[in-house]
């Protein structure tokens, strides 16, 4: 039985060393590849036409620019570096569990396409809310910014309490 623990303690200690380096090592990639990103896009940024840069909204380009690549470092970085670590603690649970007591984790192993479905399911519920609710954002956004750079126009003509009420 203290050969079995010592074991379990083993492999625990050798599990909590490999999921730290892996998830340095997926971060610093996710940095690396943010970076290089970031620079491809302003190299392209620096060729286009004096036409483009008057269609966008210069201000605001790297603020976007900020978001955008702190959210591709996250995705690529820690999202993946937490499903990659999930996807190998169920395949070893699974083996081990099929190695000690292969019939209840078979009993278990009856439930895991339930509960995929039920997980796609709520993920294409749970990003439908989120796109949502970026849109919103958006849309906030772009009203917010329209009344604070008409805001002496509002005012003058006393419409305050019927823009904030659109908003």
């Amino acid at each position: 039985m203290i050969n079995f623990i010592g074991s379990v303690v083993a492999i625990s200690i050798a599990t909590y060393v490999a999921s730290y380096l892996g998830y340095a090592l997926m971060q610093i990639s996710s940095e690396r590849l943010s970076f290089k990103l970031r620079a491809r896009y302003l190299g392209s940024l620096m060729k286009q036409e004096i036409a483009f840069f008057e269609t966008q909204q210069i201000e605001a380009l790297p603020s976007k620019m900020a978001e955008y690549f702190t959210h591709i470092a996250d995705g690529s970085g820690e999202k993946t570096g937490q499903l990659i670590s999930t996807v190998a603690a169920s395949t070893s649970g699974i083996i081990i569990g099929l190695a000690i007591c292969p019939y209840y984790a078979l009993c278990l192993l009856a439930y895991l396409p339930f509960a995929s479905i039920l997980m796609i399911k709520l993920k294409s519920v749970m990003m439908k809310g989120v796109m949502e609710k970026m849109g919103m954002n958006a849309r906030l956004g772009g009203f917010t910014e329209e009344m604070l750079s008409s805001l002496k126009l509002i005012i003058s003509f006393g419409k305050e309490k019927e823009k904030l009420g659109d908003y």
